[in-house]
């Protein structure tokens, strides 16, 4: 199973993945965040989905290193489609579908 960890700056997010390398994007390439939830079993998974002005994507969820961080950087960088973020992802149940909570402004 590969791991990840989330770094948010004031320049973009950097997804860094256990002997794999990361993937970094500039804040002003981020287009939408959605999140939703999923049943993992044992415990149930937030994540996040970034979609990027090229048409690619990248996932992370709430397990990995860096969650809260990058959810107060995606108020501070991004146009918030949800009151509170936190308690909007919170909420989210696997029956809930997905929330756009973010977009480029």
């Amino acid at each position: 199973m590969t791991t990840a960890r989330i770094e948010a700056s004031p320049a973009g997010i950097r997804v860094v993945y256990d002997h794999a390398g990361a993937i970094e994007v500039p804040w002003h390439d981020v287009v939408e965040v959605h999140a939703y939830a999923v049943d993992a079993i044992t415990h149930q998974l937030r994540y996040l989905e970034f979609t990027f002005e090229n048409g690619g994507s990248v996932e992370v969820n709430d397990r990995q290193d860096g969650w809260g961080a990058l959810l107060d950087a995606i108020g501070r960088h991004l146009d918030l489609r949800c009151a509170d973020l936190y308690a909007a992802v919170d909420a989210l149940t696997p029956h809930t579908g997905e929330l756009l909570i973010a977009k480029r402004g």
